[in-house]
């Protein structure tokens, strides 16, 4: 129901939009070629509308409960990866999911300083990324959707 007044509102075709819900791509072949493959998809089925779902980036190591190991990894070159998807993806509208969100959330409320000035740090340069990319966004609430916010305009 709310994809058919999502349409309706933007005024185009069922096929002129490419919703997507990808976890974050990694250097390994199976997410390599799985990256490749939609792009490939993307270019030839020429969608007017790109929407991605969130969770575009892990961030593994600010979870609650990471393990030892899994905080000892960077967050740099997730976020790194992340980005670089989004700048071959080109979405047009982009919903921050719950693994987004940790960046934000521990750039604010990080009580070790060194990582919440880093959080701040990688937070910002995605934030000036996606003003530069033309990317919208929808911040992280569980109960709000892009949907509500593209009818309602709020």
């Amino acid at each position: 129901m709310w994809l058919s007044q999502w349409l309706k509102h933007l005024n185009c075709p069922r096929q002129a939009i490419l919703l997507l819900q990808v976890l974050y791509f990694s250097h390994k072949d199976s997410s390599v070629f799985a990256k490749k493959k939609l792009l490939d998809f993307t270019k030839s089925w020429k969608p007017h509308y790109r929407v991605h779902l969130g969770d575009f980036i892990d961030l593994a190591p600010l979870r609650r409960g990471a393990s030892s190991e899994e905080r000892a990894e960077g967050i740099s070159d997730d976020v790194m990866m992340g980005m670089e998807f989004l700048r071959e993806f080109k979405p047009n509208y982009l919903t921050i999911g719950n693994h987004d969100d940790r960046l934000a959330l521990h750039s604010t409320s990080c009580s070790d300083g060194m990582i919440r000035e880093r959080c701040t740090e990688l937070w910002m340069s995605l934030e000036d990324e996606f003003k530069k990319l033309k990317i919208t966004t929808c911040s992280y609430h569980v109960s709000k959707y892009l949907i509500a916010r593209i009818v309602t305009g709020k």
